[in-house]
């Protein structure tokens, strides 16, 4: 796979979840772009979700995508039986996603399987770095400790680990962040 570094700029989108999800200026949004299928284990992002939130204040995590049926529905049901609406918004599918990136802060990628996915490559080319599972090309990507964080799959208290670190050391963010943009550059 590869992506346009020219259009995956950060400069070149605009963070409109911050707006529309009424996010502070102290607000923090870990997101992914993603189908909502059974590989992208969603149980393991719900709950990186209620562990951050409970170290780091002001944090709102976002799903973009649905799915092929009733998945974004049952997903929603899930978050709703877990109690973290309020932790956890979901968009449905969206086209701006420029816009998108631009408003993250962290890329939280939880799949089981992945070949070398665009939503990786095209997160770390708008300079936000990826906490991922280390999975399929994954690892020949994001480079651990220097672009973003790797952790096995299911390992919810290293992935949450990791969000935590980057969200509370703001130059140790910006280090991955340009890191990553070097990398797919």
């Amino acid at each position: 796979n590869g992506i346009d570094e020219e259009y995956w700029k950060k400069e070149m989108g605009e963070p409109v979840l911050r707006r529309e999800l009424n996010i502070p200026p102290n607000g923090f949004i870990v997101g992914t772009v993603a189908r909502i299928t059974y590989d992208k284990d969603l149980p393991t992002f719900y709950e990186i979700a209620r562990r951050v939130s409970k170290e780091v204040p002001h944090v709102t995590f976002v799903i973009v995508g649905d799915g092929y049926g009733a998945e974004l529905d049952e997903a929603k049901a899930q978050v709703s039986k877990l109690g973290l609406n309020n932790i956890i918004k979901f968009t449905g599918h969206r086209s701006d996603l420029l816009d998108i990136y631009s408003s993250f802060d962290v890329f939280l990628m939880t799949s089981l399987t992945e070949g070398l996915p665009n939503t990786a490559l095209e997160a770390m080319s708008m300079k936000i770095p990826v906490v991922s599972t280390s999975v399929g090309g994954v690892p020949e990507l994001v480079v651990n400790d220097n672009t973003g964080f790797l952790s096995d799959i299911h390992d919810a208290r290293g992935l949450s680990g990791h969000v935590i670190e980057l969200l509370k050391n703001e130059q140790r963010r910006a280090e991955f962040a340009d890191a990553a943009r070097q990398r797919i550059e």
